[in-house]
């Protein structure tokens, strides 16, 4: 995978699941304060593009919060992709999902002219020739007013 320096199966999928809250520090608390962030008003109708969704805990949030956005949830795992949509029925006539490589750039058009693209924990997973072309491609195509809200890991919490 180019641009990646890891390649993520089935199997990371159905481990993540089952350790993400004990694995991921104050995972709960990374999601209310990227949630914050978002600039538009409860009422506001607008387009959110979640990139390497999983289990669409992040969509899910935002969409409760925010009951006029649409979502496309897309994710590089079919594991991922078979409970994102679970998750996300009470949602399902104002979301879907879809598969993606976030290191590939066929998947661009899914974000051309959308207000809110989001990220929780998968850019640690590109390379250091990945995550600026990732940057610049998500700027340019998002709306003029747009925003990229991201979650991640930049150092893990050492002893």
């Amino acid at each position: 995978m180019t641009g990646s320096d890891t390649a993520w199966s089935g199997d990371d999928s159905r481990v993540y699941s089952r350790l993400a809250d004990i694995a991921v520090p104050s995972r709960r608390e990374q999601m209310a304060t990227l949630i914050t962030q978002i600039r538009f008003k409860t009422t506001d109708a607008f387009k959110l593009v979640d990139l390497a969704c999983g289990e669409s805990g992040l969509t899910k949030a935002i969409q409760t919060l925010y009951p006029k956005a649409r979502a496309t949830a897309l994710d590089g795992s079919q594991s991922m992709l078979t409970v994102a949509p679970l998750n996300l029925a009470e949602f399902e006539d104002r979301t879907e999902t879809g598969v993606f490589d976030i290191a590939t750039e066929d998947w661009l058009h899914q974000i051309d002219g959308v207000g809110l693209v989001v990220l929780s924990l998968v850019i640690h997973h590109l390379d250091s020739t990945g995550k600026p072309r990732l940057y610049r491609n998500v700027f340019n195509c998002i709306a003029e007013r747009g925003a990229l809200l991201v979650v991640d890991i930049v150092a893990g919490r050492r002893p």
